[in-house]
């Protein structure tokens, strides 16, 4: 494939991420601890992750044949020449193993290092967040962008913090004491 039609891709990908989405919340109902494993202190994992991530490297094979994959669970080792798919299927791994419906499945395509296109789905929302180079940015089919808001007195912060990593917790401190 040279040239890649990025309205169509995304389009796939959008409905590809709603239906894993969808099957990971399903998954949820009967959900036990039991299902988890641990990669690193505060980092699981579970059968959703790795069936979710699975079922995306297979989709997207489909879809660009020559793209490799940057892969959390490791499913494909796969590399592309030019394209590569970047998934994590199930970002908030955290908060879906302790039931808190906080978290999405995330696919990026890039085309060396230039980013084409992402979708990042919550499906407890049902919320869909996409966008392709120099196409604009939406949620579900309505556009969206950066506030105006020029004041920072005037604006929400939102942060994070990294729940297995605590090396920098200091820096990351002191840069919210700054604000």
């Amino acid at each position: 494939m040279s040239v890649l039609d990025l309205d169509t891709l995304r389009d796939e990908v959008v409905a590809i991420s709603r239906r894993i989405g969808d099957w990971m919340k399903n998954e949820r109902i009967d959900f036990k601890s039991s299902d988890v494993e641990t990669k690193g202190f505060n980092n699981f994992v579970s059968y959703v992750d790795k069936e979710a991530e699975s079922r995306f490297v297979n989709f997207l094979g489909d879809l660009v044949p020559e793209a490799g994959f940057i892969a959390e669970e490791g499913t494909s080792d796969k590399v592309g020449d030019r394209y590569q798919w970047i998934i994590d299927p199930l970002d908030g791994t955290t908060n879906y193993v302790h039931g808190i419906p906080m978290y999405c499945t995330s696919v990026a395509l890039i085309d060396k290092d230039e980013l084409l296109l992402g979708v990042i789905y919550e499906p407890n929302a049902q919320e869909c967040f996409h966008a392709i180079k120099d196409g604009g940015a939406f949620m579900n089919d309505s556009s969206i962008q950066v506030s105006e808001c020029g004041e920072l007195l005037q604006s929400l912060i939102a942060t994070g913090f990294p729940y297995d990593d605590f090396e920098r917790q200091d820096e990351y401190f002191q840069i919210l004491k700054h604000f």
